[in-house]
């Protein structure tokens, strides 16, 4: 941890020196812009009189370092503003490292209560896993590790390819470090992407229509043609302006359309270009991880590299949005059709990678979200690569804690369950630690789905489908109390059982929203149901009646979590040990806090 942290810091300063340096160059480059543009006008007006083709050289030569200069300009803003994301990344894991993840984006979105356990573990939102992990730089990247958190299980079939890709990234800090800072300079919105694929998506309007292709190509030469006779004083300048006003006319007849098109891909030149840094940052380096690998080949095609591509499709578009000056777009149009020139060329780009740029968005969002995970693992080397169970038991933990817990508090304890049909019944006092610990074992089974290390020191499990019922909530618009709702979970944890499913479930005090004789009557009845299905899985109860149902059969296992009390006093330690508890604690705590 302690390099870790030396290199985030060394990268701050060293972030810190070149924004400096490269706002110098800025401020130089604004003067040097500003005493040509002058210097430029003097001469012209200080020549004119004396020779008018050196005023008029003079003023070009001026125009053109002036347009060099704006090139450099524009150059280093980009560069100071990727020393700045540079330096605010390192900054950010700083403060990461001090567990403060505030800093970092927590998928609020993506929170949903009747999801099969997200809400119950604190997947999404504020101090969670993801807020936790998220250090995505792209829309779809962002998208991609939430889906990546809430459905591991589709994930686990290419667990160890993952996680070699997951290791090689790990160590490449810098690389990472580079390629978040690049997307941080555009905006890659999920929804703009989105409008853009649907856009990728509509059939060509003129690409093949014959009328429009033999307009596009004859009234521009024939007005060309004209404006050269007229300069040369072959013809008279009317004719030159009919084709001229034709022209206008032309581009008026279709402006509906024209406009239509501009609107979806104007000024998307800038995200555009950030994907293209993304791209070549991708692209330009050797991988020996298989996965990712694959994932680069996924960006070339028979038409060349994305990279090449989407730069041609930005100039494309900037191009195109000359017409939002109108100094230049009637010139423009009425000589060259340029609108009708412009969309031409945006429908044969379209024709050769409408299909390819969503998988390009696609594979960048994957490495995007694979970085996040590198990261997590790169800030917690001590953590350790699952493996998939071979017979060894169907999970196997060695001292296993919670990852969003800080290391100087986090209490690890082991853990196993030794086949499928096993259920662990965890009984303990409030406060003792039972919900937490099955958000542990929950997290840690996502995370090594995903092919991410886990906060143990051994973990070998048998890849499943999550279903928990720990923080059911009642529902005023639904008209549906708090148990009806806690109900319906346990309904539908039952009914994929019926089916067969792979589900490890996970229930903090069943029947929590009725009285305490029909709670533990009913956990009962439930809990023998399920057994029948051969149920594999956690139950969190202060209920000791629940625990003797081991005397009756064979897979309940008793876990708990004991206190020490002394006098009004009460220690927690956190230790998972075997068996059932046999102290309670919420009259003491009542106490302790005055209200009894």
């Amino acid at each position: 941890m302690d390099k870790i942290k030396d290199i985030y810091t060394q990268n701050v300063d060293k972030y810190n020196k070149l924004t400096d340096r490269t706002g110098r160059i800025l401020l130089y480059l604004s003067l040097s812009r500003l005493i040509v543009f002058i210097a430029g006008i003097a001469l012209m007006v200080i020549l004119w009189k004396v020779n008018q083709v050196n005023a008029v050289g003079s003023f070009l030569a001026a125009l053109i370092i002036f347009i060099v200069l704006l090139k450099k300009y524009s150059d280093y803003s980009f560069r100071k503003e990727y020393y700045e994301n540079l330096e605010g990344i390192n900054k950010d894991e700083l403060r990461g490292l001090d567990d403060d993840y505030s800093c970092f984006k927590g998928g609020s979105e993506y929170i949903d209560p009747h999801h099969d356990f997200s809400h119950d573990i604190d997947l999404f939102g504020n101090d969670s896993l993801y807020q936790y992990l998220n250090r995505t730089c792209t829309g779809r990247g962002k998208d991609l590790l939430a889906e990546y958190l809430s459905s591991p299980s589709l994930l686990s079939n290419k667990m160890t390819e993952r996680q070699e890709a997951i290791k090689e990234l790990s160590g490449l800090v810098q690389w990472r470090q580079e390629f978040r800072a690049y997307g941080m300079i555009g905006d890659t919105d999920a929804a703009l992407i989105s409008d853009f694929n649907e856009w990728l998506r509509e059939k060509p309007r003129y690409l093949n229509n014959k009328a429009f292709s033999v307009l596009r190509i004859f009234m521009p030469l024939l007005t060309i043609l004209l404006l050269i006779l007229t300069i040369t004083a072959t013809i008279h300048y009317s004719l030159f302006v009919l084709i001229f006003l034709i022209n206008l006319v032309i581009i008026s007849f279709n402006l509906r359309d024209i406009n239509n098109i501009h609107s979806r891909v104007t000024k998307k030149h800038n995200m555009l270009k950030t994907l293209r840094h993304l791209i070549d940052h991708f692209e330009n380096h050797k991988f020996s991880s298989a996965y990712l690998n694959n994932l680069q080949k996924a960006l070339s095609s028979d038409n060349g590299s994305a990279s090449r591509s989407i730069d041609k499709l930005s100039k494309i578009i900037q191009a195109f949005d000359s017409r939002l000056n109108m100094l230049m777009a009637i010139p423009l149009d009425g000589m060259l059709l340029w609108d009708l020139q412009c969309i031409n060329r945006l429908e044969l780009w379209k024709r050769t990678a409408n299909e390819l740029l969503p998988q390009w968005f696609e594979s960048l969002g994957q490495v995007d979200a694979l970085c996040s995970l590198a990261n997590y693992a790169r800030n917690n080397d001590t953590f350790c690569y699952p493996a998939i169970s071979d017979d060894k038991g169907y999970l196997v933990a060695r001292s296993i804690g919670h990852p969003l817990i800080p290391g100087h508090m986090r209490v690890n304890n082991d853990f196993s369950i030794s086949k499928k049909g096993e259920i662990i019944i965890i009984t303990g006092a409030n406060m003792a630690g039972k919900s937490t610990f099955l958000r542990t074992v929950a997290v840690n089974l996502i995370l090594a789905m995903t092919g991410a290390p886990v906060c143990a020191d051994k973990f070998i499990f048998t890849p499943c489908n999550i279903y928990s019922s720990m923080r059911t909530t009642d529902s005023l618009s639904d008209q549906e109390s708090y148990f009806y709702a806690e109900l319906k979970r346990l309904r539908a944890l039952k009914e994929r059982l019926e089916n067969n499913e792979n589900i490890f479930f996970l229930l903090d005090e069943i029947l929590k929203g009725t009285n305490s004789k029909d709670k533990s009557e009913g956990a009962q009845l439930f809990t023998e149901r399920i057994i029948q299905y051969q149920a594999t899985g956690m139950i969190a109860t202060h209920d000791i009646l629940l625990g003797k149902l081991s005397d009756n059969y064979n897979n309940i296992i008793n876990r708990c979590f004991e206190i020490e009390i002394a006098g009004d006093e009460v220690k927690f330690d956190y230790i998972l040990r075997e068996g059932m508890t046999t102290k309670m604690n919420a009259a003491i705590l009542m106490k302790q806090m005055g209200i009894v």
